[in-house]
C-alpha cells in the first residue's frame, strides 16, 4: 500500500482523525522498512492514541515521543508478532501483551488482549485486505 493509498484508506475508515502532517509519512516509512502492512501499523497507532502525537503516538514505551521513533518501534514489534503469530490479529495481540494468545492483561483499558488484537485487525482489514 502506497502512502497516498494509506491516506485515502484512513480518510474513508477513520474520517474523524486528523493527524499532524508528519504522522502518516512516518508510519508508512516505518511499516515499509519493517515489512509490516502499513494499514496494520496505522490501525495499531489509531487504537493506541487516536493518532494524536501529544501522547505516545503508537503506545511504544521506551521509544522517543516522535512520530518516526514511535512508528519504528511499533512496526518492529508488529513484525515480530507477524513472524510468531502469523495473523494480523495475532500480531496486534503480541504488540499489546507480548504473546500471540495471552488472556493476561498487562495494563488497563482492554480486558482481554485477544479483543485488542481482533479490534486492530478488523480496523486494518477495513482499510485494505492483504
Amino acid at each position: 500500500m502506497t502512502l497516498p493509498q494509506l491516506a485515502a484508506a484512513m480518510a474513508l475508515v477513520l474520517p474523524r482523525l486528523h493527524p499532524a502532517n508528519d504522522v502518516l509519512p512516518a508510519l508508512h516509512a516505518a511499516a515499509v522498512a519493517a515489512h509490516v502492512p502499513p494499514q496494520l501499523l496505522l490501525a495499531t497507532c489509531a487504537v493506541e492514541s487516536g493518532l494524536r502525537p501529544r501522547g505516545l503516538l503508537c503506545g511504544a514505551y521506551g521509544a522517543a515521543n516522535t512520530p518516526a521513533a514511535q512508528s519504528a518501534q511499533a512496526s518492529r514489534v508488529l513484525a515480530v508478532g507477524l513472524a510468531r503469530c502469523r495473523t494480523w490479529a495475532g500480531a496486534a495481540t503480541y504488540f499489546y501483551s507480548g504473546s500471540c494468545g495471552s488472556r493476561r492483561v498487562p495494563r488497563r483499558g482492554v480486558r482481554n488482549p485477544l479483543d485488542y488484537g481482533a479490534r486492530v485487525a478488523a480496523l486494518a482489514l477495513r482499510m485494505g485486505a492483504r
